[in-house]
C-alpha cells in the first residue's frame, strides 16, 4: 500500500470540501431558524458556546501566522501541504461552532465571523506550489 500523497489538486479539492461543508451548515441553520423563534432552553448553552467560539477563534487566528511561517520554511511541498491542511482544519472549527450557535439562537454573526476566519486561512496559508 502506497502512502497518501498531498498534491495541489488534492488540496484544492479538500479546500473546496471544507468551505462547502461550512456553507451547507449555514444553509441548514438558516432554514432551521427561518420561521422559528429561538429556543429559551438553548439560551444558557448559547452563552457557553459564544465563550468557546471566542477562545477557539482567538487560537485559530493566533495559529495562522505560525502555520504560515512553518510552511514558508518547509522545502518539501508535501509537508507544506500537510501544514496547510492542519491550518485549514484549525480555522474551520470557529465556523462550525458559529453554525451551531446560528442553529440554536438564530444569530448568524458568529457563523459569518467563523466563515471569514476560514477564508482568511485559505489566503494566509495557501496551497504550496509543487517543485
Amino acid at each position: 500500500m502506497q502512502p497518501h500523497t498531498v498534491s495541489s489538486d488534492n488540496l484544492r479539492t479538500i479546500r473546496l470540501a471544507l468551505a462547502g461543508g461550512v456553507v451547507a451548515l449555514g444553509g441548514v441553520a438558516f432554514f432551521m431558524t427561518w420561521r422559528q423563534p429561538a429556543n429559551i432552553e438553548a439560551a444558557a448553552m448559547v452563552g457557553l458556546l459564544v465563550r468557546v467560539f471566542v477562545i477557539v477563534s482567538g487560537g485559530s487566528l493566533a495559529g495562522l501566522p505560525v502555520f504560515r511561517l512553518l510552511q514558508s520554511r518547509e522545502r518539501d511541498p508535501e509537508r507544506g501541504g500537510r501544514l496547510a491542511l492542519a491550518a485549514w482544519a484549525t480555522a474551520e472549527a470557529p465556523a462550525l461552532i458559529g453554525g451551531v450557535i446560528f442553529m440554536m439562537s438564530g444569530t448568524a454573526l458568529y457563523y459569518i465571523a467563523g466563515f471569514g476566519i476560514l477564508l482568511a486561512a485559505f489566503s494566509v496559508v495557501p496551497i504550496p506550489e509543487d517543485r
